[in-house]
C-alpha cells in the first residue's frame, strides 16, 4: 500500500478512538467487601500477640534477638508524646 493510504486510514483509525466516549463500566449491584468472620478473628488475635510480643521486648520485659530494648528516657519520650 502506498505510504498516503496508510497514513490516512492510520488517521482515520486514531480521530474515531478518540472521539469514542469514555465510560466506567456499569455495575449491577454496589461493590462490598465479604469477610470471613472465621479468618478476621484469628488474623485480629494474632496481631495483638505480634503488638504484645514487641512491646514486650521494646519495654524490657521479655528479650528476643531481632528487637532491641529501649532506653527509659525513650520510653519516658513516647509517654509523654501519647499523654
Amino acid at each position: 500500500m502506498p505510504a498516503r493510504m496508510l497514513t490516512s486510514i492510520f488517521n482515520t483509525v486514531v480521530r474515531n478512538v478518540l472521539d469514542m466516549p469514555i465510560d466506567p463500566p456499569q455495575r449491577d449491584a454496589p461493590v462490598c467487601p465479604v469477610y470471613d468472620t472465621a479468618g478476621l478473628f484469628l488474623a485480629i488475635q494474632e496481631a495483638a500477640a505480634d503488638f504484645h510480643g514487641r512491646w514486650d521486648t521494646i519495654l524490657g520485659f521479655t528479650r528476643s534477638s531481632s528487637l532491641r530494648t529501649a532506653h527509659w528516657a525513650e520510653v519516658k519520650a513516647l509517654n509523654r508524646r501519647w499523654s
